[in-house]
């Protein structure tokens, strides 16, 4: 079962690695996925994102007071709850609490990074797995054994840095945007054009009208026509009555 864990800044970072590799003694069919361990040296880090996202069952995402209004954690978010046939995506709160959350991470169900709470994201991620998963009560004796190692690391995170101030939506939104639109544009770098498509219809060879074409190569030709008779160019003509 592949999950993918995504994070933004160092006690973020920090949880995530530590999920990264507790998750697999407590469910070894369990194959979690973090850019910080997971990315191939000299890999393209967008295409390595965008493929895991593409192909992920579970998504994880290590939300502090921090990183909340971060745009690629919601990116990432987002593009994990469409390709996910069901929502298995969980905000998992670190210093936080579900009444911290709003805007988009509101639709979410939220797990707190507290034992009871962390145990329950084990069986949610049990029961994702479908046929192939451990009976609750030998998933929670295995649990109950694991925790120390996970509470260890939770009790030496990184100091917090200060909570950024809460912004309006309005300025989330055109983040979000500008993200969205880079992410296109790589994308859009390693595709060839599609002669049908909106991007080529509108790049320098848009035609507007029959025969007329715009671009480098714009021609509007040397007999150009106003009205009946008219004819401008090199041999401009008027009626003569």
């Amino acid at each position: 079962m592949n999950v993918f864990i995504s994070w933004s800044g160092n006690r973020s970072l920090a949880v995530a690695e530590a999920l990264h590799d507790w998750l697999p003694d407590v469910m070894t069919n369990i194959a979690p996925w973090a850019s910080n361990r997971d990315i191939r040296a000299g890999a393209r880090w967008g295409q390595e994102v965008s493929e895991q996202l593409s192909y992920t069952d579970f998504g994880i995402i290590c939300l502090t007071q921090e990183n909340k209004h971060e745009p690629w954690l919601l990116f990432e978010a987002g593009a994990l709850s469409k390709q996910l046939a069901e929502s298995y995506v969980v905000p998992y709160l670190i210093d936080m609490e579900p009444t911290d959350l709003a805007g988009p991470w509101a639709q979410f169900q939220s797990k707190c990074w507290n034992k009871q709470e962390t145990l329950e994201l084990m069986l949610s991620l049990n029961e994702a797995q479908g046929t192939v998963y451990l009976e609750p009560d030998r998933l929670a004796r295995i649990f109950e054994r694991s925790w120390p190692y996970l509470e260890e690391k939770f009790n030496n995170l990184p100091e917090e840095a200060h909570a950024q101030k809460d912004r309006s939506s309005e300025e989330i939104l055109r983040e979000v945007l500008e993200v969205t639109r880079e992410v296109a544009k790589q994308v859009f770098t390693l595709q060839p054009l599609n002669p049908e498509s909106a991007a080529w219809q509108q790049g320098p060879y848009q035609q507007q009208g029959p025969y007329q074409q715009q671009g480098p190569y714009q021609r509007q030709g040397p007999y150009q026509q106003q009205g009946p008779y008219q004819q401008q160019g090199p041999y401009q003509q008027q009626r003569p009555y």
